[in-house]
């Protein structure tokens, strides 16, 4: 159902404008008469009584606000730098018609209109509804729209009356677009998989692998008495067994991510590689958990398989745009990540953050100190904001830009030496080499983990 939020009645500047008319003859007839003549009386009673007629069609239009309904329809999936086709349905259900009504639907601020009607101005007949259509294209993360906004005025246009219908549709979640593996990156990642999350290590499994010399110790269940009675001499099976890679990236979703140009944000490209290796992770059979600090601590929780894209999808469309700090710190992200983890699972942490200052460094220090006692691996991939801005300037206009981003670029420079000092591989990045550099990242510590 419907929320209504209400204001009162207001006057209009045509209502200003006739009480100015009748103070003006009023007193044009006390400057030159002296007194009121009964015209002025007559015309005066008249505007008076007019403008209680339009108050009272108003009041009549006011008791049917109640039974307006407003329901709005996305055509096309909410997803990032798409256009999105949106039906707004205004219907009146009431036995009254509401003569002179403007509606406007108040989609996010950050959503661009491409084509289309999002505001008109109709009468609705009793039983009868108003079709607006329009076309946006919505940037990711979470939204909310303002509501549908009506104002109701009388046929002279006297009074108005505002009021905001809430719909069901009025939070919505836009998901990112995946980018897409690199060629030059998604062959060699894909021939080193013999199957679906299924890497060619000696274990315990189902399948053959090779024969070896016979080691004191060995289980004597693996013993091949077949080459014995052939070879006279001991031989052991080994087997392939399976081996997934564990993976926790973690997105801090902070003022500076969000900071530049909509659609080249540091977050939205993050968003987009996170989609990108969840998406090739995942195809291969291995484990991933996503993790974001926002306006609140958004998890996928730990899996596998097909379906958990989808939940990791759904995280990050609901990424918070805002300048509120995020309530929860990054140590407790990861702490919270950790207690999802298998126990002795050794898993790849991978944190997206771009370094403000020396206590966030500190506390990244602090955090892959208590990984690396768990036996767990941690890195930093620090996209750098200014090689995401510096794409929108050509020439001079980038000289300059560099020039002016100089002591920003260097102060983020020596928070990212002090990581490495520490022993935690930090890495910078821009738009073009983001994907790729943490796919590579990744797949040159698979064998490690593994």
């Amino acid at each position: 159902m419907t929320k209504l939020e209400e204001t009162g009645v207001k006057a209009t500047s045509r209502f200003l404008g006739l009480i100015f008319i009748m103070g003006l003859l009023v007193s044009l007839e006390l400057i030159f008469h002296r007194r009121i003549s009964d015209f002025t009386i007559y015309t005066i009673a008249g505007i008076i009584g007019y403008m209680m007629a339009m108050r009272i069609v108003l009041e009549l239009s006011l008791r049917q606000a109640y039974l307006i309904r407003a329901d709005r329809i996305f055509l096309d999936p909410l997803i990032e730098n798409t256009e999105v086709r949106t039906k707004l349905i205004v219907r009146n259900d009431g036995l009254v018609p509401i003569f002179y009504v403007t509606i406007n639907d108040l989609y996010p601020e950050l959503f661009r209109k491409v084509s289309g009607h999002s505001r008109t101005t109709c009468m609705l007949i009793p039983k009868s509804s108003v079709e607006l259509n329009y076309t946006v294209k919505p940037v990711l993360g979470k939204h909310r729209y303002g509501g549908v906004e009506l104002v109701i005025r009388d046929p002279a246009g006297l009074f108005n009356y505002k009021l905001v219908l809430k719909t069901k549709q009025d939070i919505v979640r836009v998901k990112p677009k995946p980018l897409p593996i690199p060629k030059g990156i998604a062959y060699p990642i894909a021939s080193r998989s013999l199957g679906l999350g299924r890497s060619r290590i000696r274990g315990i499994g189902q399948e053959f692998m090779t024969l070896r010399e016979y080691v004191p110790g060995d289980d004597y269940r693996f013993i091949d008495w077949k080459s014995y009675a052939r070879l006279r001499k001991l031989y052991v099976k080994e087997f392939e067994k399976e081996a997934s890679l564990s993976l926790v990236v973690i997105i801090d979703a902070s003022r500076e991510m969000m900071k530049g140009i909509m659609g080249t944000t540091a977050i939205e490209h993050v968003a987009r590689a996170t989609a990108g290796i969840a998406k090739n992770v995942l195809h291969r059979g291995d484990w991933i958990s996503v993790a974001i600090r926002s306006g609140e601590y958004l998890s996928s929780g730990y899996g596998r398989g097909r379906y958990h894209l989808y939940r990791i999808l759904s995280v990050i469309s609901s990424i918070e745009w805002n300048d509120n700090k995020p309530r929860i710190s990054l140590s407790d992200v990861v702490f919270n990540e950790i207690r999802k983890i298998p126990r002795r699972t050794k898993t790849i942490f991978i944190l997206f953050t771009i370094l403000e200052n020396q206590k966030q460094a500190e506390e990244i220090i602090s955090i892959a100190n208590t990984l690396r006692q768990q036996r767990h691996i941690f890195m930093v991939i620090q996209p750098v904001p200014e090689l995401f801005e510096i794409k929108k300037f050509k020439g001079a206009e980038a000289g300059l830009y560099l020039a002016l981003m100089r002591e920003r670029i260097m102060r983020s420079k020596k928070l990212s030496e002090h990581l490495v000092r520490n022993g935690i591989r930090t890495v910078n990045v821009g738009p073009d080499d983001l994907l790729p550099m943490t796919l590579k990242l990744i797949d040159s510590l698979r064998t490690g983990v593994i």
